[in-house]
């Protein structure tokens, strides 16, 4: 079985899919080997921190792309936070309790400023999504993540502007991010 991982088609961001051997990223499982997530929300945007100073809005959609495409490749969290449908895009209400003083403002990290992730997979699957989608500001990832269906469905009932904090179904981000490629 091949791995996917970030991998849509939208020809307006003209990204391509990517397939992977399935060695290239291992699924990131407990220590016992159990299916539970296993690292902390934090240090995943650690992790993504360590790459670039950036808004709190861009690293909200890495953190969510993270854990979408982790429920799609693994069936499985990657942490155990959650996502709201937010008018800015989807929204981990922990995430935001740690970065919301920074407003607008690029989140600046020190240069040392290391990850504690309990796998040593999970540094390569985060790179691989950092890849993916790294290159999109925060605005471009509020606009493609406004045009799936996750965070759509979420705010059925809503416009765009309403205010909402219902939670995105992890069933529904496996589901519909899973379909993208093949599963």
């Amino acid at each position: 079985m091949m791995a996917f991982i970030g991998l849509f088609n939208l020809l307006k961001w003209n990204t391509k899919a990517k397939k992977l051997p399935k060695e290239s990223v291992t699924p990131v499982y407990g220590q016992r080997g159990g299916k539970e997530p296993v690292e902390q929300i934090t240090e995943v945007a650690k992790y993504f921190l360590s790459k670039e100073a950036m808004t709190h809005k861009k690293l909200q959609k890495l953190c969510y792309y993270a854990q979408a495409w982790h429920l799609a490749n693994y069936g499985n969290p990657l942490f155990q936070s959650y996502f709201e449908a937010w008018v800015h895009g989807p929204v981990s209400p922990e995430l935001y309790s740690v970065y919301r003083n920074w407003g607008w403002l690029p989140i600046s990290q020190p240069a040392d400023i290391t990850a504690n992730l309990s796998n040593p997979n999970t540094a390569s699957f985060l790179d691989i999504v950092y890849q993916t989608y790294g290159h999109y500001t925060g605005d471009q990832l509020e606009s493609i993540s406004h045009q799936e269906d996750p965070w759509s469905n979420a705010r059925i009932g809503y416009s765009k502007a309403d205010y909402c904090r219902n939670i995105i179904p992890e069933d529904q981000m496996r589901q519909y991010y899973g379909k993208r490629i093949g599963k």
